[in-house]
């Protein structure tokens, strides 16, 4: 199955939110099928939330905001762990990402494939 990875400019706007996040004593992290890898061109992008201390939800509201103003049509659902059931917690701890991990990866894919098309059509040009 092909994978589709996220925009660079996506990836660099989750990157500062992961950053300033942290300060306030969130863990962000990617689950469900951008996790697992199985994602689709419609899939939905999940992001998870753990909290390093008390939970506040004045800092989670402001993260809803910025999380929904990001530069991206695909649709991202917010989850606070904190606030689903055991089952659903445990579901998406066995499969996630967290988000400095997932965009490293995703930045190493990403160059991976940018260098494999210069280098192809580096060897059309030469076989001209």
């Amino acid at each position: 199955m092909k994978t589709y990875s996220l925009p660079r400019r996506l990836l660099q706007a989750l990157q500062e939110l992961a950053w300033e996040y942290r300060r306030d004593g969130l863990e962000l992290f990617i689950f469900g099928s951008f996790a697992r890898g199985d994602q689709r061109p419609t899939s939905d992008l999940d992001i998870g939330v753990e909290w390093r201390g008390e939970r506040n939800p004045e800092t989670f509201l402001h993260l809803y905001r910025d999380v929904q103003a990001l530069p991206t049509i695909r649709q991202i659902d917010l989850v606070d762990l904190a606030q689903v059931d055991p089952d659903f917690r445990r579901v998406a701890a066995s499969a996630r990402i967290y988000l400095k991990e997932a965009i490293s990866a995703m930045k190493k894919e990403a160059l991976k494939r940018d260098f494999d098309d210069i280098l192809s059509r580096w060897g059309e040009v030469l076989n001209q």
